[in-house]
């Protein structure tokens, strides 16, 4: 047995439990921090992000959909076809995260536009 198909294993594991620790020491540390100085921690405990979900459908979707295109021309390169399925795959799995990125922000500035417009009008009715 070699070396190298022992460390590579090895290297990967340690790597992999290192940077978990890491994440997980230091975000446990900035906790006790901010509950030392007395700031309100509930923001840790309620970061549900409401986009989760359609950037995930996004990403299966274009997924998907690189997936089926891949299988259809496919077969007209002599080449790599497995080559050409993942490349569409991943290569429209981006662009359906890009796209649910341009998603939310349309909605973010349609929702923030309707919020001044409220406040502006509170304002202006309370006079």
């Amino acid at each position: 047995m070699h070396l190298v198909e022992i460390l590579v294993p090895f290297f990967f594991f340690a790597f992999t439990f290192g940077s978990i620790f890491i994440y997980v020491t230091s975000n446990h540390r900035e906790k006790m921090a901010l509950i030392e100085r007395g700031v309100d921690t509930e923001k840790f405990y309620n970061r549900k992000d409401k986009n989760t979900y359609l950037r995930f459908g996004f990403l299966l979707f274009g997924g998907g959909f690189g997936f089926i295109i891949g299988m259809l021309i496919a077969p007209y390169f002599s080449q790599d076809e497995e080559g050409i399925i993942l490349s569409s795959t991943l290569l429209f799995s981006g662009a359906f995260i890009i796209l649910s990125y341009v998603f939310e922000m349309k909605y973010l500035k349609k929702s923030n536009a309707s919020k001044e417009i409220d406040v502006n009008h509170k304002i202006f009715t309370e006079d």
